[in-house]
């Protein structure tokens, strides 16, 4: 524009007079601030699907006993507690049906609107989780929606906290992509204390009669609320562009075809913080209040302290990766909890509350030096015509495999084995295992197990370098020059690569 107008490329901003232009001329500084907005926007969407999918899972779990006698009378009431735990595990087989339904609808109609559209789904059902009539009111019809109402609330998370992922990692700049998408991760660890403090609240405030009448029903009426923070934070958007014409019709299918072997990758990376969140989170609180012969009073409130800690840790890991390499700092992690795990599970069983902490802070820093920068490694395995639907898949199936079995297998082994306190330790180790090995083969430790596939299309035209994963361990020199177009196909995020 300068060279049209009869200036040349050494001609400063200052000597350009903006306002006598024949059409506007917006420097690229001054276009920043709008760039960083809805960025910032981005993330708040991104944070609130993580924040609501821990906030519904840890209120499930505080009133699952007020749920078992509701939805499943009957006279033994551990029964009824562990039909309703069978009801909360149905919502992680649909994860992966979730996780194609809206990955298809990532891939085909746009990032923003299925994140919108799997969060806004998950505010209904939790609402309409808290306004379902009783077993005593409409007879075996409750139980039947509640299993139903757990379906559709497992299919939305699985396209909810992935498309999350997605959407922040394509709108970031290419060197701050870890540090970006970890801001999206903090939102867990607040949805968990979050639910701990409301589950608390309520219990403090009202009657054992109330909590059963009506009170039960108040923390999942809080879903109103998430989805019309999403709702607000949508309008302030601009609208998402239509995908390109080479977007895939069928993005999954061609996802196994072309790319399994990316897929089992990330799910076996994905299993390690599956399972160490699941026990670190659930089984312990458990352990610790029930199982252990030494039994910590309060625990729930130092496991919302160490929940608060493992969200403000997401973020200077990210930074990390960023500087250092995913690869390094993810190794590093499940090395630490490896290492960790059998020397954690045998402090945990003294029944002393400071040395409770201490061993569960160091097993909490390894776990969350897998999970922060662990959007940006799984966006980076996949081009993207297939990236929201093969991420999203494997990322829950294998949530739902190691996930959602976690808690039961330790409770397993703690009762098998003759050592109580080793068995869940053994077991940490055992999981730690299938992520050890892909990481060593992302180092280039291992030999190269990877099959040759055909290209999906031409649509990624910035060339890759010999490294597959350049954000992780190249130079930032190196990554420097790589364009963020080569991530996703939003052509308003091309500038964004630059500031």
């Amino acid at each position: 524009q300068r060279r049209v107008h009869g200036e040349t490329d050494s001609d400063s901003d200052s000597s350009i007079d903006f306002h006598n232009r024949p059409y506007p001329f917006i420097p690229q500084r001054e276009r920043i601030p709008d760039m960083h907005q809805h960025l910032k926007l981005k993330i708040t969407i991104a944070f609130i699907s993580g924040l609501f999918e821990w906030f519904d899972f840890g209120v499930y779990g505080y009133v699952a006993d007020e749920l078992g006698v509701l939805f499943f009378p009957s006279d033994d009431k551990t029964s009824s507690l562990v039909k309703s735990f069978m009801v909360f595990a149905v919502g992680f087989v649909s994860r992966p049906l979730g996780g194609y339904i809206f990955g298809w609808l990532g891939d085909r109609v746009g990032r923003q609107t299925a994140v919108i559209s799997s969060i806004i789904c998950m505010a209904i059902t939790t609402t309409l989780l808290g306004l379902l009539p009783t077993y005593q009111s409409i007879g075996t019809l409750a139980p039947c929606l509640l299993v139903i109402l757990r379906l559709v609330q497992g299919m939305s998370v699985g396209g909810q906290i992935v498309g999350g992922y997605v959407y922040i990692i394509e709108s970031s700049p290419v060197t701050s992509r870890c540090f970006y998408g970890s801001i999206g991760n903090c939102g867990p660890g607040l949805g968990l204390t979050l639910a701990t403090a409301v589950s608390a609240l309520i219990r403090g405030v009202l009657s054992k009669e109330q909590i059963h009448s009506w009170g039960w029903r108040l923390p999942f009426l809080f879903g109103v609320l998430l989805g019309s923070l999403v709702y607000f934070a949508r309008k302030k958007l601009p609208e998402e562009p239509s995908p390109p014409s080479t977007s895939e019709s069928q993005p999954a299918i061609t996802a196994f075809k072309n790319h399994s072997f990316e897929m089992l990758k990330v799910s076996l990376v994905a299993s390690a913080p599956a399972s160490f969140g699941y026990v670190a989170f659930v089984w312990v609180p458990i352990y610790l209040t029930s199982l252990s012969d030494h039994i910590i009073p309060n625990w729930y409130i130092y496991q919302s302290i160490i929940s608060l800690i493992c969200s403000a840790l997401n973020i200077p890991f990210g930074a990390a990766s960023d500087k250092y390499g995913i690869n390094n700092i993810m190794m590093i992690g499940v090395s630490l909890v490896a290492v960790s795990s059998i020397p954690v599970f045998y402090l945990l069983s003294l029944g002393n509350t400071g040395l409770a902490l201490l061993s569960l802070f160091i097993f909490v820093v390894g776990y969350v030096m897998i999970s922060a920068p662990l959007p940006a490694w799984m966006s980076e395995q996949f081009p993207t015509e297939v990236r929201y639907s093969a991420s999203a898949i494997s990322y829950n199936l294998s949530l739902a495999i190691f996930g959602g079995c976690a808690p039961l297998l330790a409770t397993w082994v703690y009762t098998k084995l003759p050592s109580h306190c080793i068995g869940p330790g053994l077991l940490i180790l055992c999981l730690a295992i299938p992520c050890f090995i892909v990481l060593l083969h992302e180092l280039g430790w291992l030999p190269s197990m990877k099959i040759a596939t055909p290209q999906l299309s031409t649509f990624n035209k910035v060339p890759k370098p010999s490294n597959s994963f350049p954000n992780r361990t190249a130079s930032k020199s190196t990554r420097s020059v790589m364009s963020t177009s080569s991530l996703h196909w939003n052509p308003l995020h091309d500038d964004e690569a630059t500031f």
